[in-house]
């Protein structure tokens, strides 16, 4: 009686009306940007580690973490990441 299950789900759910296409091969990460999640490291490993071949695909909920990510992208020149919100 003291349990009670969550399920997990998202705010809302949209459909973009127009699909992403996404040329060659990416990594997927879905999920908030929060800075415990370590986004920027996977941007980073991304980069130098013989991954730059691949896109980084960020889905998540556009947000301050978000935008912040964003603008490091852009500040350290990071061509092959995609926010789709």
């Amino acid at each position: 009686k003291k349990i009670k299950v969550t399920y997990e789900s998202a705010d809302k759910l949209s459909v973009s009306p127009e699909p992403l296409k996404i040329d060659g091969e990416y990594i997927l990460a879905v999920g908030n940007a929060f800075p415990y999640k370590n986004l920027e490291g996977l941007m980073n490993a991304c980069q130098h580690k013989g991954l730059d071949s691949f896109k980084l695909v960020l889905v998540g909920k556009t947000d301050y973490f978000y935008a912040q990510l964003e603008k490091r992208t852009k500040h350290k020149n990071i061509s092959n990441v995609i926010f789709t919100g």
